[in-house]
């Protein structure tokens, strides 16, 4: 008797211990993509609502929304009672791009060779990273002819050629580097004659800084630097600084005059190159002498002068001129009195120039008056 008791015991013990996380405390949700990116579970308490992820992707499909039991979960509405998985529903898309399939040994790449009916018609192209799980990798001549209402085009991050004249034809005006693609690695035609879209359209390649400093520096992408522009998001403190438009005959550029509240309260802020395509050139006088807990300033690509008083009263230990920006010719006033010491820089300021020019600094006739603040990065 006391056998069968001991023994009913372990098995209430046992279902207990399987069931009573999410008949009494925390059940577990699960999403099946159904092929789609992965979505993490998650554990909810009996009785609350799932909170709703991003929505899966899938190439070629479009999401409809998470299912169980063939109704839709409302997230808004549906709580959990038990352990459930939702599943996601997807109408199948007909997909923008063509395709062709080539092989380099037993490795398998995609093309890019044209646009369907569809993808005609569309004012922004994304080019997926794979097709049926085999990566896209070139973009063929002509791939784009035909789209007429076309502006923006984003590279998957497995783009590694543009063959020539792959964007003539069509109207975009904005080619984006993904930002984990071969950016300046991407081959492209050695000839300006051979040009991956006309020169004489309105189109600009939209990169992150690190993309922007290597075509600067590429023997192929350096004639493409013109056409660059640095995404938007990768473009400095914007919000930080306030500006003054200035012009210089017909060149309008910006002058940063002083902080806004927001860059008051940072402790590192990087100028930016550009605002709405403008480019950020001149810091004014006492553009800080209201920063109190500023230690660290980066110098945008474009700084090309700092101004008399620029840094009076201000709290920065520390200034950092763009690798590639003008470097030596950033002009200061040869006047030390009239820019940093007396007026109220610390003493301990350090300017970081950019490795390998230190010297020239040092003999230059305006930057030499400024030897004792100055430091090489490492």
């Amino acid at each position: 008797m006391r056998r069968n008791f001991a023994l009913l015991l372990c098995i209430i013990v046992v279902i207990t211990a399987v069931f009573t996380s999410c008949i009494w405390g925390e059940c577990t949700v699960d999403f099946d993509s159904d092929g789609g990116s992965e979505i993490e579970s998650q554990t909810v308490k009996k009785g609350e609502k799932v909170k709703k992820p991003n929505d899966p992707e899938k190439y070629g499909y479009v999401f409809d929304g998470w299912y169980v039991d063939g109704e839709e979960w409302i997230f808004s509405k549906n709580k959990v009672k038990n352990d459930v998985t939702l599943v996601a529903r997807w109408t199948e898309e007909t997909p923008d791009f063509l395709f062709s399939v080539s092989t380099d040994g037993n490795t398998a790449s995609y093309t890019l060779v044209g646009l369907t009916k569809k993808g005609k018609t569309k004012n922004t192209l994304k080019i997926p990273d794979t097709f049926n799980d085999i990566k896209v990798t070139q973009i063929a001549s002509n791939a784009f002819e035909g789209a007429d209402k076309l502006v923006d085009v984003y590279l998957g991050a497995n783009i590694s050629q543009i063959c020539s004249k792959a964007f003539y034809g069509c109207t975009v005006k904005n080619i984006h580097f993904s930002a984990e693609g071969y950016g300046a690695d991407i081959i492209i035609p050695h000839s300006n004659q051979d040009p991956i879209f006309d020169h004489s359209a309105n189109v600009s390649f939209i990169v992150t800084e690190a993309i922007y400093n290597d075509i600067f520096t590429d023997e192929q992408w350096c004639r493409y630097a013109v056409f660059c522009k640095l995404d938007v998001n990768d473009m400095g403190d914007i919000g930080c600084f306030l500006y003054d438009v200035c012009n210089y005959g017909d060149v309008e550029y910006l002058k940063i005059c002083g902080l806004t509240d927001e860059g008051k309260n940072k402790d590192k802020l990087v100028i930016p190159d550009f605002v709405s395509d403008t480019p950020v050139r001149v810091i004014g006088a006492g553009a800080f002498d209201d920063s109190t807990v500023l230690k660290q300033l980066y110098l945008g690509r474009n700084i090309d002068a700092i101004s008399a008083k620029a840094f009076e009263g201000s709290s920065i230990k520390a200034v950092y001129l763009h690798d590639f920006g003008p470097g030596v010719y950033t002009t200061v006033p040869n006047n030390l009195s009239g820019t940093l010491a007396t007026y109220g820089a610390d003493p301990e300021l350090k300017i970081y120039v950019p490795k390998g020019t230190l010297e020239y600094f040092q003999s230059d006739y305006f930057w030499g008056d400024y030897i004792s603040f100055l430091y090489e990065k490492q």
